[in-house]
């Protein structure tokens, strides 16, 4: 056989998987041919400090700035980390410092990461993103041939599935998209009977970055087995193994967010209303954010679309007096469970009352990725079901299903062309006007394949297959363009670029920290270390310090961030004890409200160090260093009384720290010297920093870092206590004379 034999029968053998590469590259051309990225960089640069003010563009997406302000820094962190050998276990960039392994979002321990010590950083990323239609695809292909689908209808179920509402809108993320993917492959592997493989892809989920995902995926699962019940033990110990080869992400997990405010948190979150329930048709209906024009609901959380024609097809299976196969009716129940769990209904409200952590805290609207998988999959079904039909000549079974998706399409465009959008309220002329133009494609798609399947009743087989050939090509278009619409692809010149006043900073801050309006995006992508921080977990206890800024109390926590007010009474004091060496301040804030007010403080520099068009710094003399002693203390027996003190004026925050108990080893020197103390960072990682201490007398050495389980501290190689100190930071006695102290996390794994 020749070459060309050869490409042939390769062609032949493998045409399904080559066509699904083949709709995976026209999505990821920008990439391959073009150079863009997949990621939202003019948005970075037009929107986010210090980048907007020295930029000003089009922007395509504004729907995705978690992707700019924790997703990609997360993974900078966590890159260089690995790449200097260290388990990237601390972020010492937000909140003062807080878990990173722990943040399961980091995704620290997927196999993925290897990406990066292949590619350069943004080409690792791009693929990162990229792979997970195609990796969704496969797997669903897989899993439905597996289950008794023709290669045709599998094709339809993969292409549904890899650009379904849930993959779409969080393919940018790289961890949601990763978590949710692992679901096919685990049910191709409980069909196969390959244990190992199901354990490899359960741990794989949880190690994806999103547990709330992994929990549905697993959930479904374990559901799949039971209704299966073949070898039911063996699957659910493959299940059971997967989780415990996740036990070094669980572990820590679990920890962080019994410390974290996430866990008292209980509620009804991002709910879909019933009004919302045609965009399963129609996604753009009630508008788009790509477009500007979306105006009810929360479209990057409560997307479910899988495809028009999948959709029609999804029913039809079920309509059809055939013999089914049992296992159609696991996907309907999983359907009506994720419409059940995601909608207000008294099983949601059930769910929610019985305060199940991460379940009852989270999005309830996430689930929806089991209604989109059960919609593909029904919908490969209902493809192979026409075929029966056909055979039948069943014309009346035909028309009558074809006339009810008639009269749901000429029900939507009566209610629109009435002014009754799903009787949501406030609803005028240009919130018709998008709904009629953006109803139009899934009403062609409706109808065209109304027309097809009338079509499949020519008695002729080649009639037939062009017709199953041209509901898979509409229904590609169709979920290419969906796909397209979404996700940026933009320049790499963009991403992150560099700054004067970043590098500035990033020169001049040592040890000490930054302070301005900006967020991560800034601090952990450029090495700057900063006190406020945005992230579904974060230390409550930090939290409570930061919110006895405003007036001295502990206020109300938020669930995702922890910002210092600027005009808050002891704002300036709070910077000090958080060793706050840099102010960053935009010229264009002014004296405005929202601006730190460094001008009213006699120890912040009158002149700026830096200055350019746009920003100065300004240096606050009065700020803590990140470390230093203190020979005395005093002790509060509440929250309360601990902030008085720290905040009071007649406490010389220099000389004495703020304790929750007397430390039982310390000695008063009281020899009446004059005090001489050096306190010298000789070393400084994520996870370890080490002081020289030189005095001449016994005392505290304080690290304005916040106090959390698992870190260690050594004093000349001994262990000793660390003792929370100023309310949530970080203190241990040192003896006088000459000291190393070496501060671990140790025991970030418990």
């Amino acid at each position: 056989m020749g070459n060309a034999g050869k490409i042939k029968s390769f062609v032949i053998k493998h045409w399904p998987l080559l066509t699904l590469l083949a709709v995976w590259l026209v999505f990821a051309h920008p990439y391959f041919f073009k150079g863009l990225v997949p990621f939202p960089s003019r948005n970075l640069v037009d929107f986010f400090a210090p980048w907007n003010g020295f930029y000003g563009m089009s922007v395509k997406n504004n729907a995705m700035s978690d992707v700019i302000t924790q997703l990609y820094p997360w993974k900078k962190i966590t890159i260089d980390s690995w790449k200097q050998l260290q388990i990237p276990a601390w972020n010492p960039y937000q909140f003062a410092g807080y878990p990173l392994l722990a943040n399961v979002q980091s995704a620290v321990w997927t196999p993925l990461n290897l990406l990066f010590f292949i590619f350069p950083f943004n080409d690792a990323w791009s693929f990162l993103i990229l792979l997970q239609p195609i990796a969704a695809a496969i797997g669903m292909f897989l899993f439905v041939r597996s289950i008794g689908q023709s290669k045709l209808a599998g094709l339809l179920s993969s292409i549904s599935f890899m650009f379904c509402g849930f993959i779409v809108v969080w393919m940018a993320y790289g961890t949601l998209v990763w978590a949710a993917l692992s679901l096919p492959w685990i049910l191709w592997s409980l069909t196969q009977k390959r244990w190992i493989i199901s354990s490899l892809f359960v741990a794989f989920s949880l190690f994806s970055g999103h547990i709330q995902t992994s929990l549905y995926v697993i959930g479904a699962s374990l559901l799949f087995s039971l209704y299966q019940r073949k070898q039911v033990t063996k699957a659910l110990l493959g299940l059971l193994l997967g989780v415990v080869i996740a036990m070094p992400q669980l572990i820590p997990t679990i920890r962080f967010y019994d410390q974290s405010v996430r866990s008292e948190l209980f509620g009804k979150l991002e709910v879909i209303p019933w009004n919302y329930l045609p965009t399963i048709l129609a996604p753009d209906i009630l508008g788009n954010p790509v477009t500007r024009n979306d105006w009810f609901g929360h479209y990057a959380e409560w997307a479910s679309y899988a495809g028009v024609i999948p959709l029609f097809l999804s029913f039809f299976g079920l309509f059809v007096p055939r013999k089914k196969p049992k296992i159609i009716w696991y996907f309907v129940l999983l359907m009506v469970g994720a419409i059940t769990l995601s909608y207000p209904t008294p099983i949601l409200d059930a769910v929610v009352n019985l305060h199940i952590p991460i379940l009852s805290t989270s999005s309830a609207s996430r689930i929806v990725i089991l209604l989109s998988f059960s919609i593909a999959v029904l919908g490969g079904f209902g493809l192979d079901s026409l075929t029966d039909v056909w055979h039948q000549v069943n014309k009346r079974r035909l028309l009558l299903y074809s006339m009810l998706w008639f009269c749901i399409v000429m029900f939507i465009w009566s209610m629109i062309i009435w002014g009754n959008l799903f009787w949501i309220r406030d609803v005028d002329g240009e919130k018709i006007s998008v709904a009629e133009r953006n109803f139009i494609i899934p009403s062609l798609l409706v109808l065209g394949t109304i027309g097809l399947v009338f079509m499949g009743l020519i008695r002729q087989g080649r009639v037939r297959r062009a017709v199953c050939i041209g509901l898979f090509l509409l229904a590609s278009i169709d979920m290419l363009r969906f796909a397209m619409k979404w996700m940026p692809f933009e320049e790499r010149a963009y991403v992150y670029p560099e700054l004067p006043v970043l590098t500035y900073l990033s020169k001049e801050h040592g040890f000490e920290r930054v302070f301005g309006n900006f967020g991560n995006e800034g601090q952990s992508v450029f090495g700057l270390y900063g006190i406020e921080g945005y992230d579904p977990l974060y230390v409550r206890r930090y939290g409570q310090f930061i919110s006895g800024a405003g007036d001295g109390k502990v206020g109300n926590l938020t669930r995702t961030t922890v910002l210092i007010g600027k005009q808050g009474i002891y704002t300036k004091r709070m910077l000090d004890l958080l060793s706050v060496k840099l102010i960053l301040h935009a010229r264009g804030d002014g004296r405005n409200i929202w601006a730190f007010p460094y001008w009213n403080y006699s120890d912040i520099a009158v002149s700026p160090s830096y200055s350019d068009e746009q920003y100065e710094v300004y240096r606050n003399e009065g700020a803590l260093p990140r470390a230093y002693f203190v020979p005395s203390f005093m002790t509060g027996s509440n929250d309360q009384e601990l902030l008085d003190l720290l905040f009071s004026e007649s406490t010389d925050l220099h000389h004495t720290v703020i304790l929750e108990e007397t430390p039982e080893e310390f000695v008063s020197a009281g020899n009446g010297q004059e005090l001489f103390e050096r306190v010298r960072i000789t070393r400084f990682t994520p996870n370890e920093i080490n002081i020289d201490v030189e005095t001449n007398t016994s005392g505290l050495l304080v690290l304005t870092d916040p106090y959390y389980p698992g870190w260690s501290a050594y004093v000349n190689g001994k262990s000793t206590k660390i003792y929370r100190a100023n309310f949530a930071l970080r203190a241990i006695v040192v003896p006088m004379g000459v000291t190393q102290v070496r501060f671990r996390y140790d025991h970030w794994f418990l």
